[in-house]
């Protein structure tokens, strides 16, 4: 799973690159799944003997078997990555490579978790040495007290979070398609809902480039992230049936948002644009002042029957 999420993530750079929004992978999500990736991909190194004694190899076993590590990537997985799967609205679309990307680094991150948590022992037996720090039984998990388990993800989601937000106050904010080419998924943000975007930070378009609102989006981003998306991860550490139903949910969103994008893009957007043809099509008749038959090629006029005269 590793490898296929570090193909389509190369592939979704090129993709962004070419439309301008590269900066998007600095984004809290894209982020994690790099350095999740990077982990599993030292660690299958390391399993496979290719990554040699070492400095290295001795990190890389330190942070495969930390317990407190695990915790940290569960949390964040089954809280602020999983929901995005409902918040952004990511659909499963087999035919575009960078939607299937972009509901991967939000969707793969609660499926391995569950299959971490509830499989610990066969991640131990098939990977000797590695995943020490997963939870060998029930009673191992339930000693772990709220504070064991949301601090690991707090610290770690502040850590992006004290990097990105100087980041997007000095240099970020001056970035979008109409100032510098280059999207971001802050100003994608403020564009796309300016309602929302003028009331919840005060954004304005006339000042696109304005700090006050930049600091307010990543305030909202914090408390949205550790507060209300991170707390329903706790019940999913703890029970298998809600992680389970979690996962299924998550499945069944991104499957009913793919059907409607299809439907959309198949059958919708066609009845849309001939309604449009004809609208047009009438307004011209209406204009020529003979109705839609003025418009019709002679052949497709009704002939006239003209009586003759004796």
């Amino acid at each position: 799973q590793s490898c296929m999420t570090v193909v389509l993530l190369v592939v979704t750079l090129k993709i962004k690159r070419k439309r301008s929004q590269a900066l998007y992978l600095y984004d809290f999500c894209w982020i994690a799944t790099w350095m999740k990736d990077a982990l599993a991909l030292l660690m299958l190194l390391t399993h496979a003997r290719l990554l040699g004694p070492g400095r290295v190899h001795s990190y890389v076993l330190a942070l495969a078997n930390s317990a407190w590590l695990f915790r940290g990537l569960f949390a964040l997985a089954v809280g602020p990555l999983g929901w995005s799967v409902v918040t952004v609205g990511n659909a499963l679309m087999f035919h575009s490579l960078e939607m299937h990307a972009a509901l991967l680094i939000h969707l793969s991150p609660p499926m391995t978790a569950w299959a971490l948590r509830w499989h610990s022992a066969a991640h131990t037996a098939t990977f000797p040495g590695l995943f020490l720090g997963l939870p060998q039984s029930e009673a191992e998990a339930a000693s772990v007290t709220l504070r064991e388990f949301y601090a690991p993800a707090v610290i770690m989601y502040m850590c992006w979070w004290a990097v990105y937000t100087p980041w997007l106050l000095l240099y970020g904010r001056h970035q979008s398609i109409s100032l510098s080419g280059h999207d971001t998924v802050y100003s994608n943000t403020m564009v796309s809902n300016p309602a929302i975007a003028k009331a919840l930070c005060g954004y304005d378009d006339s000042k696109p480039t304005a700090v006050r609102p930049a600091f307010v989006y990543m305030l909202i981003h914090m408390m949205a992230s550790l507060f209300v998306l991170l707390p329903p991860s706790y019940l999913m550490w703890r029970s298998f049936v809600a992680h389970t139903a979690f996962g299924v949910a998550l499945l069944i969103a991104a499957a009913w948002n793919g059907a409607s994008r299809y439907e959309y893009m198949l059958v919708k957007k066609n009845v849309k644009v001939l309604k449009a043809v004809v609208e047009r099509y009438e307004e011209a008749a209406a204009a020529e002042g003979g109705g839609v038959e003025a418009l019709s090629p002679p052949a497709a006029r009704p002939r006239a029957v003209h009586a003759k005269r004796g």
